[in-house]
């Protein structure tokens, strides 16, 4: 009999073991799936203002072509006091 305790009680601190490796691992794979959304979420963020400052940067280079030379603008603000 008190060999069959003894067993019941290995094999129960086993399980109890075994539940808490468990309940590790799920918590630990939620963390990770927390940490990728985040980055995933980041990474998009940073595309759209890649997308956002790339076309400033081209409206800017246009606005610059269409502009008159610095040399006409100063002429025409009648030159630098």
């Amino acid at each position: 009999m008190q060999h069959a305790e003894k067993a019941f009680d290995a094999a129960d601190g086993r399980f109890a073991a075994a539940v808490s490796a468990l309940d590790l691992a799920r918590t630990e794979r939620a963390r990770s799936r927390e940490e990728r959304y985040r980055a995933r979420q980041a990474c998009e963020r940073a595309g759209t203002t890649v997308e956002r400052l790339r076309r400033r940067v081209s409206e800017l280079g246009d606005r610059l072509d269409r502009m008159p030379p610095l040399t006409q603008v100063a002429s025409l603000a009648g030159g630098c006091a």
